[in-house]
């Protein structure tokens, strides 16, 4: 993912700058075009199941609801979505408008800021992802709540950095101070859906990763840029063109309930990983499950 943020915002920007957004979008879209020819002429389609062994397999597995309905009873996984969900509100917001505060606040062109901006994200953002997983399985070897004590220790000591991106005097001191938080801020990914799978039977994992991404995309895409427009929009008779700064300031502050949240999930989760393997091994049937 920062991968292709890096190339998107290198690539968007110069070509913005020489050809206009209409142009960028046809290009930063293509290679998903090429992509997708190259998949249906190269990868078969797995053999279909036979009828009796696809129904087991939705026996074993349970219906939606069922899922539905493990996924609520494990009260570790409920805050974790949830914190998951205000960690990407908020980097969602900032990210989608980073490119327009660093052009209000300092003037900047597309072409010279996609590729800024394409280093520190794309490059720290894959670091930070990367260290995540990294730590997360170091430290859960320990205990498994530091699969969700590290996004929320991250998180804490990545806050402050934005007040200096955000009140910065000059565009390569803001630069330097979104180093911090983007990688502290990308820490969360490989812990929260490692234990996304971890917290539910094996004939669950993908459709809890769906779920959690479903839920983080919802409210993370979904009100996280919208809110940053309505608070700039909020403050713009009072600060003028700084009234983004400042709305992006609020919204970088929700961090630290994200962390908060991280960590009411935490202490649920020891019972809940050992609630999913006794599912996991029969000794609990789905059916069985009730509200602990």
């Amino acid at each position: 993912l920062p991968l292709g943020v890096m190339f998107g915002l290198l690539i968007g920007g110069w070509v913005n700058e020489f050809f206009g957004w209409r142009l960028t979008f046809a290009v930063v879209g293509l290679p998903g075009v090429l992509l997708a020819v190259i998949v249906w002429h190269t990868v078969k389609d797995l053999p279909q199941a036979s009828d009796r062994s696809a129904s087991r397999s939705r026996q074993a597995q349970g219906g939606v609801g069922d899922v539905f309905r493990f996924l609520w009873l494990q009260r570790s996984f409920r805050w974790m979505a949830l914190a998951a969900s205000v960690h990407t509100l908020v980097s969602y917001g900032i990210n989608q408008w980073y490119p327009a505060f660093f052009m209000r606040s300092f003037g900047i062109s597309t072409g010279e800021l996609g590729t800024y901006l394409a280093l520190v994200l794309g490059l720290f953002g894959g670091i930070g992802t990367y260290l995540g997983g990294y730590w997360g399985d170091r430290l859960g070897a320990r205990d498994p709540r530091w699969y969700l004590w590290l996004p929320l220790v991250a998180t804490v000591i990545a806050t402050p950095f934005y007040l200096g991106v955000f009140l910065a005097s000059s565009m390569q001191q803001a630069l330097l101070f979104m180093i911090a938080p983007t990688l502290l801020t990308s820490i969360y990914a490989g812990p929260v859906f490692a234990m996304a799978q971890g917290l539910v039977p094996a004939s669950m994992r993908a459709t809890a990763a769906a779920i959690l991404l479903f839920v983080c995309n919802i409210i993370g895409l979904g009100l996280g840029p919208q809110l940053v427009g309505v608070l700039s929009d909020l403050l713009r008779p009072a600060h003028d063109v700084d009234s983004l700064r400042y709305a992006l300031l609020v919204v970088s502050a929700l961090t630290l309930l994200g962390s908060a949240l991280f960590g009411y999930a935490a202490r649920y989760l020891r019972r809940d990983l050992e609630h999913a393997d006794e599912v996991d091994s029969g000794l609990v049937a789905l059916d069985q499950v009730a509200v602990r």
